[in-house]
């Protein structure tokens, strides 16, 4: 009897104890993680734990998850952090050359809306000459629109850009965090479009020259119906241009100014 009163009174202490006790929360939640432009034989590291595809399943941290980007060869690409959504996330995969440093990006924060009269920018140089020219310092471009063109002979020939220029500041061979905008209000309804050229300023907003003329990049064909381009300065070799006798010649890149993505 004494056996039983005693075996009693201690199930009922452990019963006790255990409503008293506090209930653990083990749940950790996940989200499916898309990766645009995925390069085949790339591994991405999340916080410590590798994968090889395009898209993961993974717990998502109670701040932000550590990433680091491997190549083919096992190389460590790019290293960062991003606080991964609930549910459904995507980064993309930024792997323009061998000369612009691979990068991944959060998909929302590349997705502006459209804002009228203005064109948003992220650019980045890969063109050896232009970096060697700016001492491999960061750079700006002065954007100048064509307002008037006529080609044909020597004596007929004229164009005519935008006195006040608009500017993007501070490009290097990495991709920019943020947009700059430039406005195209003139330009919406030109039938040049986005069309002109760009000169380049050193660091120090000094003008950078070859052989005593001003250095400029022709762009055109950029679509100013997106709201937002991450464009890119390709490798060319400048040269001195002067087609035009109504205005002094200039060192010109041509066709430099790439898009690699656009929204």
């Amino acid at each position: 009897m004494r056996i039983f009163l005693y075996t009693f009174f201690v199930a009922l202490a452990i019963c006790t104890s255990c409503e008293k006790g506090e209930l653990v929360d083990n749940y950790t939640p996940f989200t499916t993680l898309s990766i645009e432009n995925y390069v085949n034989g790339y591994k991405i590291e999340i916080d410590g734990h590798k994968y090889a595809t395009r898209s993961i399943k993974v717990p998502i941290s109670d701040n932000e998850n550590s990433f680091v980007l491997y190549n083919a060869a096992d190389e460590v690409e790019f290293e960062g952090s991003f606080q991964l959504k609930p549910d459904k996330d995507t980064l993309v995969l930024f792997k323009i050359n061998d000369d612009i440093p691979s990068a991944l990006m959060r998909k929302e924060n590349l997705n502006e809306s459209k804002e009228e009269g203005k064109l948003k920018f992220r650019i980045v140089n890969s063109n050896s000459e232009i970096t060697e020219l700016t001492n491999g310092e960061p750079f700006h471009l002065v954007f100048y629109q064509i307002l008037e063109r006529l080609s044909g002979p020597p004596a007929r020939r004229k164009v005519v850009y935008h006195e006040q220029g608009d500017t993007v500041f501070n490009i290097t061979n990495q991709l920019p965090d943020t947009y700059q905008s430039i406005d195209i209000t003139d330009n919406m309804e030109s039938v040049f479009g986005f069309d002109g050229r760009a000169q380049i300023l050193k660091e120090d907003f000094s003008p950078v020259t070859v052989e005593g003329a001003e250095v400029f990049v022709s762009y055109s064909s950029i679509d100013i119906n997106k709201g937002a381009h991450i464009l890119y300065l390709q490798e060319s070799t400048g040269s001195l241009f002067s087609f035009y006798p109504n205005i002094d010649p200039w060192w010109n890149f041509d066709t430099t100014l790439l898009s690699a993505y656009s929204n």
